[in-house]
């Protein structure tokens, strides 16, 4: 389907018993660092009536940031569903990062996995991050169960 942007949005849906199903979580490493991604942003033009867009049309839900000081003045709509996954609508600027969030359930022992990787992290009070050298950010936050 043609999204607010005119972007083409697709779906999978993979079904229980297909390949992809029975594939799920085999190929990842007993110290993975997250198993969850549980937010994305994304860069519209035009944030409202993205926002408008996915809350009209997809049955999103306003919702707030995984982590909390990133709350004000953004945009979060909540997925359909149970998942709890979220977007941050940002507008699209030259130099904007993208964001993905992933839940971790200890925030300490996240931050010495990622030094023991040599990986430099910036520590903030309810979150960690990682940047790649084109300014895009990994967010690793602990997630409250639902």
């Amino acid at each position: 389907m043609a999204g607010p942007e005119q972007q083409n949005i697709e779906y999978t849906q993979y079904m229980p018993g297909s390949r992809h199903t029975n594939d799920r979580g085999k190929h990842l490493g007993a110290n993975r660092i997250s198993d969850q991604i549980v937010a994305m942003s994304i860069e519209m033009q035009d944030p409202a009536a993205a926002r408008a867009f996915y809350l009209d049309k997809l049955d999103f839900t306003p919702a707030r940031s995984p982590v909390p000081s990133l709350e004000a003045g953004q945009i979060w709509l909540g997925l359909p569903g149970q998942s709890g996954q979220r977007v941050e609508i940002v507008q699209h600027a030259p130099g904007t990062a993208f964001q993905l969030f992933f839940s971790v359930s200890d925030l300490r022992r996240t931050a010495a996995q990622l030094k023991a990787l040599q990986i430099a992290i910036q520590k903030n009070k309810s979150s960690l991050s990682i940047q790649d050298p084109d300014g895009n950010r990994l967010v690793f936050v602990k997630v409250k169960a639902a």
